[in-house]
């Protein structure tokens, strides 16, 4: 993916991507296009990037919403949830989505919780290994 805010500069970049590609005998995806990302935004890695914000993709955001309340049914959190929540802490942090964070994940189930339910799971991994 490439951005910038002059097609004509965008256009020469993908023609030296493609001599280089061609170079170590590799291709460039034949339905690569070019838009204005001022009208639409680009869904890219579970995420959608508008200009002046980025948000999570809907269906992330309903699987992360539906994991939470299986998760916090349950009266102890098993290793492979916690890891789940964290996961999905590290998604929604790197985005604008504070408000869901806080409806959603954060009273469900705490990220600190989580993080120790790891580090613990990690201490007597290492105490059977040894």
């Amino acid at each position: 993916m490439i951005l910038g805010s002059n097609k004509r500069k965008l256009h020469k970049e993908r023609k030296l991507i493609n001599e280089y590609l061609n170079s170590i005998k590799l291709t460039m995806k034949h339905d690569w296009q070019v838009f204005l990302v001022d009208t639409r935004a680009i869904d890219f890695l579970g995420l959608r990037f508008f200009r002046d914000k980025t948000i999570l993709r809907k269906r992330n955001a309903l699987r992360i919403r539906r994991r939470m309340a299986k998760i916090s049914k349950k009266k102890t959190i098993p290793y492979q949830d916690a890891c789940a929540v964290v996961s999905y802490w590290g998604w929604v942090k790197r985005c604008d989505s504070y408000r869901f964070y806080n409806k959603y994940v954060k009273f469900k189930v705490g990220i600190n919780h989580a993080k120790n339910i790891i580090s613990l799971y990690a201490k007597q991994s290492l105490r059977n290994n040894n």
